[in-house]
């Protein structure tokens, strides 16, 4: 199964926010395997602006706008 296709399966969207129903990391934050041993995790609200928008351009993060709790993935409550 794809990255793309194990991330939208814990996604729950709601009328606000989507979210991420799955692991988080230590600061509440979605996290995902990569793939395969040692590949590493991904912040999910990151793949999710990915996802749709493309790469992250180097030297920016992604925020979440509005009052967003750290598990929202909604790609319209993010932003550079």
């Amino acid at each position: 199964m794809s990255l793309e296709s194990r991330f939208w399966a814990k996604v729950t969207k709601t009328d606000g926010c989507w979210l991420w129903t799955a692991a988080t990391n230590g600061n509440g934050y979605g996290v995902i395997g990569r793939g395969g041993r040692g590949a590493g995790n991904v912040l999910v609200h990151r793949l999710s602006w990915e996802l749709v928008n493309g790469p992250i351009p180097e030297g920016l993060q992604i925020d979440h706008r509005h009052t967003c709790p750290k598990n929202c993935v909604r790609p319209d409550h993010l932003r550079l």
